[in-house]
């Protein structure tokens, strides 16, 4: 078997050494169990993972995962990769197959009231981690419930509600949209979709993956994926506008 690591497309190759953080795209399906692999299903998940990662990944040659070889030396350049609203389903599903590190996330930000539009910063549900970022993928870890600005009549004292893991992807989507502009900027939530597959602890932190696509005129969708447990648990995005507040 032979695993091959590209830096930013630039042909510089290097055996995978097992570190964290490092993906190897794999489309034989009897690998699916093992750390670090990702089954690629196509050629346009190939593409949307190789952009999603910068091109830091490793790649299965053997004789299962043929397709990867054939699909590596058809694409010169992944800065010319585009991806298009119209993919985000597909996006989303990509997104969702990158686990991330629980050993890594000891480094964190704490995101003030002025990037979340907030009033109290106890009511601030997530942090940013400071650790190597897995190419243009942001990484927040979330306490479930963290917060007095939402009150419930009724606790389930063995899952979290979704109305707070709503809150917590929403405050990292915000987060990841004002890191590439400012804290001037305003994120007008127009559609949003989540899809929930597994139960969230109320006592354990969560981690939330988030990753930006641009559109024209200010749009943006920002996908996000939640994990607990090494178990991933809602999959979604927010799509909508960014502007400046006059």
């Amino acid at each position: 078997m032979q695993l091959f690591y590209l830096k930013k497309w630039r042909g510089k190759m290097s055996n995978f050494d097992g570190k964290v953080n490092q993906v190897i795209l794999s489309t034989d399906k009897d690998r699916k169990f093992e750390k670090n692999v990702v089954i690629v299903s196509d050629k346009k998940e190939f593409e949307i993972l190789l952009y999603m990662l910068e091109g830091n990944v490793y790649f299965d040659e053997s004789s299962k995962s043929a397709e990867i070889k054939r699909w590596k030396q058809e694409i010169s350049d992944i800065n010319k990769i585009k991806l298009s609203f119209l993919d985000k389903s597909k996006i989303l599903l990509a997104l969702g197959k990158i686990y991330p590190e629980e050993n890594d996330l000891n480094k964190r930000e704490t995101l003030s009231i002025e990037d979340l539009h907030k009033t109290n910063q106890e009511d601030i549900m997530v942090s940013k981690v400071l650790s190597e970022q897995t190419g243009k993928i942001s990484k927040y870890v979330g306490s479930p419930t963290h917060t007095q600005e939402i009150v419930l009549d009724h606790i389930n004292s063995e899952h979290v509600e979704a109305i707070l893991l709503t809150e917590m992807c929403r405050q990292a989507a915000i987060a990841t949209v004002v890191s590439e502009f400012t804290n001037d900027s305003q994120f007008y939530i127009s559609e949003e979709f989540k899809k929930y597959e597994h139960l969230v602890q109320r006592d354990k932190e969560v981690i939330i993956q988030t990753f930006l696509v641009h559109g024209k005129g200010g749009m943006i969708i920002c996908l996000f994926s939640l994990f607990q447990n090494d178990s991933r648990c809602v999959l979604g995005y927010f799509l909508g506008i960014q502007r400046k507040e006059r």
